[in-house]
């Protein structure tokens, strides 16, 4: 099991092995407070015009998926498209 420390900027635990491989970690933005009302436009675009979904079963996965977190969560999914190199969600 590897050694975990806090990171200076993240305040996360991170293994060693991120720290020594010389991987960039991104500064992280600060964590929104939203009270509601607000509408979110997320979305996931392959690299290079690439596929996401390359079966019809890889469009049921992601549906499953998103039904289970829609159920975890306090979150609204008002909209959804997939198509073959993205998604798009309205939430």
């Amino acid at each position: 099991m590897s050694r975990k420390r806090r990171n200076k900027w993240y305040g996360n635990l991170f293994p060693d092995w991120i720290e020594a491989s010389g991987i960039a970690l991104p500064v992280p933005r600060r964590a929104r407070i939203a009270t509601g009302k607000i509408v979110y436009h997320a979305l996931n675009r392959a690299k290079g015009r690439n596929k996401l979904f390359q079966k019809p079963v890889d469009y049921s996965a992601l549906e499953r998926i998103m039904v289970a977190a829609v159920q975890r969560s306090p979150i609204r999914l008002l909209a959804y498209w997939l198509i073959p190199n993205h998604w798009r969600m309205v939430l």
